[in-house]
């Protein structure tokens, strides 16, 4: 009988510990240096994806409720509207777009990242036909996904004027 309660309480010591264990992991803090470095890889894809011309790699960055805000156009609001702005903007053979990154933050709870850097862009001018240039500041945000990659939630850039 005692063998028995012995052996009953170590079992629930074994499931109270690993009950514990869970969730001290969940509560854990989340490794920011691996998302800074991860969002920061997903965002040199993107550019790689601009660089490419690439639009519907470009877009599987975003998530499928995602906005994107540029100057000049109505927003892009989900991954139908976001493809067919990056499809239009690679379609004009003199679209460039470079962009740095000088900030990147990351939330505590390790689920959500901001970016923000300078861009420099060059289009084909709708009036004129002639290429134009121009320059700004962005905010890029993103959330981890339950996949644990990293998708762009809202991507906002304003002209320096």
């Amino acid at each position: 009988m005692v063998q028995r309660v012995i052996i009953a309480f170590a079992a629930t010591g074994a499931l109270l510990l690993t009950a514990c264990g869970s969730e001290a992991r969940l509560n854990a803090p989340a490794d920011v240096s691996k998302a800074k470095r991860a969002v920061e890889s997903v965002e040199k894809e993107m550019l790689a994806d601009f660089e490419a011309k690439d639009a519907a790699k470009l877009t599987s960055h975003y998530s499928g409720d995602a906005l994107v805000a540029m100057p000049g156009r109505p927003a892009a609001k989900g991954t139908d509207a976001i493809q067919r702005i990056n499809a239009q903007d690679f379609a004009d053979p003199n679209f460039r777009l470079n962009f740095r990154n000088e900030r990147t933050d990351i939330a505590d709870s390790g689920d959500l990242a901001f970016t923000q850097g300078t861009f420099d862009v060059t289009y084909t001018d709708a009036k004129s036909g002639k290429p134009v240039s121009g320059a700004g500041t962005y905010v890029t945000v993103f959330r981890k996904q339950s996949d644990g990659s990293w998708k762009a939630v809202a991507d906002i850039a304003t002209p320096a004027s």
